[in-house]
């Protein structure tokens, strides 16, 4: 039963990414330098995660998938799914307006920056003003790894960042981190 209960307005969000403090930007961006250096040297692509600041969901926690490619979007909701997460997805703005705005929220949302009809970092920034939003973890999942990309996620208030494509054992762990589930069963 759909249940709306959240208006976010998502009007005017274009291709074009949002402005951030240069000095935000610069700070940011040379955490990413290090970290992704280190990261690369490993073998691994980018995966920075926060730990989650609101406490962990009870019961099944709830992951909005904004992703337009669709073979990913399965593959995404399969791994999730398998790990009893349940599932939301969004592949355009309409489609992210109708899951935001119904009930429940999600606990977290995963978020691509190359949408059809938007860029992902102006819906992180227009989320991260909602007043009944803005808390809810966001884990940018993108093929933007560059560290000006991670930098630029991580200002705009995004808990997390993975670059594509994501080992699903990486994408689990940053799941359960964000949400405070790290260490759990899942």
């Amino acid at each position: 039963m759909t249940d709306e209960w959240i208006d976010i307005d998502l009007e005017g969000i274009s291709k074009t990414e949002p402005e951030i403090a240069d000095a935000d930007a610069k700070s940011f961006e040379n955490a990413a330098l290090v970290g992704n250096a280190k990261l690369r040297e490993s073998g691994h692509f980018v995966n920075i995660v926060r730990l989650g600041a609101r406490p962990a969901p009870e019961g099944q926690p709830l992951i909005l998938v904004v992703e337009d490619d669709p073979g990913t979007a399965t593959v995404i909701d399969a791994v999730l799914k398998k790990r009893d997460y349940a599932t939301r997805l969004a592949a355009n703005l309409h489609e992210i307006k109708r899951a935001l705005s119904t009930r429940p929220a999600p606990h977290l949302i995963l978020l691509d920056v190359m949408l059809p009809d938007a860029n992902g970092f102006a819906v992180l920034e227009r989320l991260r003003r909602h007043p009944q939003l803005s808390q809810i973890p966001v884990v940018m999942l993108t093929s933007l790894s560059e560290p000006a990309d991670v930098a630029k996620g991580l200002a705009l208030g995004a808990t997390g960042y993975i670059g594509k494509p994501a080992r699903p054992q990486a994408l689990i762990q940053v799941v359960a981190t964000a949400l405070g589930l790290a260490g759990s069963r899942r």
